[in-house]
């Protein structure tokens, strides 16, 4: 056994670091974001809702929001108590984004209000069949 060390040390006594074959291994981090791709509303069923004392306002935004290419928008009221922002409620992740820049300050939410405080007046829309709801807040009682 000494032996066959002493070979062994022999043998790897002219090893040295430089010799050696090394491989750098290097890591790089990857972050990936999620992006949501953008869908478009001018096609999609929009309610528009007043939650706000101003007499009209959700129809005067309807006509703003129809004037401006969005195609099938109805209007109506919103009795669960004025909402200080604008909040635009949507079916699916990405819609709703093209709406936000009518509105100071309003928020996108994926789901629904209350639909039992919420009323249609003026359109052919159900609140069921929309793929966007508005909620009008004190934030918006100017439409320019």
């Amino acid at each position: 056994d000494d032996e066959l060390q002493a070979m062994l040390d022999e043998e790897n006594a002219g090893d040295t670091k430089e010799d050696a074959t090394t491989e750098e291994v290097t890591t790089e981090e990857v972050t990936t974001e999620a992006v949501v791709e953008e869908i478009p509303s001018t096609d999609k069923k929009i309610v528009v809702l007043n939650s706000t004392s101003t007499t009209g306002l959700a129809g005067k935004w309807r006509t703003k929001l129809t004037s401006n290419g969005f195609a099938n928008v109805g209007a109506g009221n919103y009795s669960g108590g004025a909402e200080s922002q604008t909040k635009i409620y949507v079916t699916e992740d990405g819609m709703g984004q093209d709406l936000v820049s009518f509105f100071s300050g309003a928020t996108v939410e994926i789901g629904k209000p209350d639909t039992n405080v919420c009323s249609v007046t003026q359109g052919n829309i159900t609140l069921n069949d929309a793929d966007i709801i508005i909620v009008v807040g004190n934030s918006d009682t100017s439409v320019q």
